[in-house]
């Protein structure tokens, strides 16, 4: 896992400084203005898909929920029999969506 000193020379010194290594306070507030919104919307996804609302929340947490509540797998494995029977989609090809 990167740490902020690795994430923040990897990805945001060339967004947030200058060429002679000084902040760029302007680009930073833009910035941070950006990631609020991003938090805020993300929340309300979250909240409005699953029972989390925390936008920090593990992803995985939010996909699985998700495919918990609104994949109905009764019905796609429904398909998937029809459609390998009709010879549309092959095991192979099925096995490649999954993996």
């Amino acid at each position: 896992m990167e740490n902020y000193e690795e994430i923040y020379e990897l990805f945001w010194k060339g967004i947030v400084e200058n060429s002679d290594g000084t902040l760029n306070t302007e680009q930073v507030k833009k910035e941070l203005y950006d990631y609020k919104n991003l938090l805020k919307n993300a929340s309300q996804v979250y909240s409005f898909f699953t029972q989390y609302s925390k936008p920090l929340t593990d992803s995985q947490f939010i996909i699985d929920e998700i495919n918990a509540k609104y994949i109905r797998k009764d019905l796609l494995l429904d398909d998937i029999k029809e459609m390998a029977t009709e010879g549309v989609i092959s095991v192979k090809e099925i096995e490649e969506l999954l993996n």
